[in-house]
């Protein structure tokens, strides 16, 4: 690709790069509207939203300057005019198999004079290969002037043409195709998720950008799951009758709200998995939370969702089941255990889940965890408990001195913070705001309290004592993962990147697929090690 590929929005707002963009917004915004006029100015390859899906059973037979300059027409169309239907898709069809013609022939005349020629590899080579992957049950043939299609689910196994294909397939089909024709460049596309199932869309277009990675991809949408499926996408929001405003890190909270609180909001989820964590902060850093999670997840059924902190989590997870603008769709939230007491999670909805252990990076270092990743690695049964028990030995010793007084002063001010709220809560608001001052005084004054500071910090310091003397899971708990993940790495010797890669990698299998037997043991070992301390992976019946 490109090293810098611009979308200039504005004389204040250029956004250089070749990172995807999303703009994003409920209905009525003016998204296609904005879409339009940046793939105007920016001389951006469109493709809108309002789609004319019909296909002619023959492709007409055409030069491939006369099926181009068609496609041409149709597309400057379009772009001017994003709210026009137009039937493009029978002439880029032509295009397509006029070009791939002309290159065979093209091969032929030059192996004829030379032996041993490489034919190129053209976009309908490229385009059928992409469909196949994605849709492995529905063959196409694109390579006659009645291309044709068939299912190996049915009972009927006879081709039958590709203007007989379904609304979804055809629209998956038009997509691949526009893609694969755009010019080296900018490609603004309305609506990238309609017909499509959130997992699809978000394998379909990942593909798309993997494949055309000479193109920087713009998005428009109003659906937050596939807008946060984006890898390293720039968000870009735009309200009714304001300013696009650029996001420069992630979708604020704010911004989640008005979109969740918005009656046009799509998702085709059932459940949204609210977590922590934001996308594109530090590059350096492994995101652990949506990684980890979107594999644990993986299901149709289910769109994962960074948010930020531990309270955006359940600010968002309050949003969204209070909305009954929503219907059919429920949400809930993971959020870490830190450094908080028992008691500061008590009060909080079902519909939160917290950690049995300290954060997210900790679950990756529970035994069954550690184990499973072992003897996917093939390292000796023998040598795994050693390995482990070494593990957590240098983890322990990692806190010493003043970071192992930090972990128990951490604790302490959060128990703290929870004691001296519960005073203030009962300052009554009724009476006067004199008689207020004078309670608020009373609540603060240390020699009134129910609870000595010191004891606090005393008995987190018992606790993290017995921690470091006890079972795995006690240090788990307490201890920071973030802290001491890589003395595990170490211990099987791998980086963290290759040990998230491998346990998604068999999360994210399929129930159905027919991986090789060491992967697939390891997704059940991994599943068996990981179900006492996640939300079902599927959603109950």
């Amino acid at each position: 690709m490109e090293k810098n590929l611009e979308l200039k929005v504005s004389d204040k707002i250029k956004i250089p790069g070749t990172h995807p963009i999303v703009i994003i917004g409920p209905n009525g915004a003016g998204k296609t509207r904005l879409g339009a006029k940046l793939a105007q100015s920016n001389n951006a390859y469109w493709i809108g939203a309002l789609r004319n899906l019909e296909m002619q059973t023959d492709i007409p037979m055409a030069a491939p300057e006369q099926a181009g300059n068609q496609v041409k027409s149709l597309s400057n169309t379009l772009k001017s005019s994003p709210w026009t239907l137009s039937n493009e898709l029978t002439w880029l069809m032509a295009k397509l198999l006029a070009e791939d013609s002309k290159s065979a022939m093209e091969y032929r005349n030059k192996s004829l004079r030379t032996p041993g020629q490489t034919p190129v590899e053209t976009n309908l080579i490229k385009l059928t290969e992409f469909w196949h992957r994605n849709f492995p049950h529905r063959k196409i043939d694109l390579f006659s002037y009645r291309p044709t299609a068939v299912s190996d689910l049915g009972t009927s196994t006879n081709p039958y043409p590709i203007a007989q294909m379904g609304d979804g397939e055809r629209v998956a089909l038009y997509l691949a195709a526009k893609v694969f024709d755009a010019p080296p460049g900018l490609i603004i596309i309305d609506e990238p998720e309609v017909h499509f199932h959130s997992l699809l869309a978000k394998q379909y277009w990942n593909g798309l950008e993997k494949i055309r990675s000479d193109c920087r991809f713009v998005y428009i949408t109003h659906d937050l799951h596939f807008a946060l499926s984006r890898k390293s996408a720039q968000f870009m929001i735009i309200y009714k009758n304001e300013s696009p405003q650029l996001v420069e890190t992630e979708i604020p909270g704010d911004i989640i709200e008005q979109i969740l609180g918005a009656a046009s909001f799509s998702v085709s989820a059932r459940r949204i998995v609210f977590c922590e964590g934001t996308r594109g902060s530090d590059k350096d850093e492994i995101p652990y939370d949506e990684i980890l999670y979107e594999a644990w997840f993986n299901d149709i059924d289910t769109a994962v969702i960074p948010v930020g902190s531990c309270d955006e989590v359940i600010k968002c997870v309050e949003v969204f089941n209070s909305n009954k603008a929503i219907v059919g769709a429920n949400a809930i939230g993971i959020i870490d255990r830190d450094y908080w007491p028992d008691d500061y999670f008590s009060n909080l909805s079902p519909n939160i889940h917290v950690l049995k252990v300290h954060e997210v990076e900790s679950l990756l270092c529970l035994p069954g965890v550690f184990y499973a990743v072992a003897k996917y690695l093939q390292i000796p049964n023998d040598q795994m408990l050693k390995k482990y028990n070494d593990f957590i030995a240098k983890a322990k010793n990692h806190f010493k001195n003043a970071i192992y007084n930090k972990q128990i002063l951490e604790r302490a001010k959060r128990q703290f913070e929870l004691n001296a709220l519960a005073l203030v809560n009962n300052v009554s608001t009724n009476d006067d705001l004199t008689k207020v001052e004078t309670d608020f005084a009373i609540a603060l004054d240390p020699n009134k309290w129910n609870f000595k500071p010191n004891e606090l910090l005393c008995n987190e310091e018992a606790k993290f004592k017995a921690a470091i003397g006890g079972k795995e899971i006690d240090f788990l708990r307490l201890f920071p993962g973030k802290s001491y993940i890589s003395h595990a790495m170490q211990e099987l010797g791998i980086q963290a990147s290759r040990f998230i890669e491998i346990v998604t990698a068999a999360l994210s299998l399929p129930d159905d697929a027919k991986p090789d037997a060491n992967l697939n043991q390891l997704k059940i070992e991994l599943v068996q090690a990981l179900k006492n301390y996640l939300p079902d992976r599927k959603i109950p019946n």
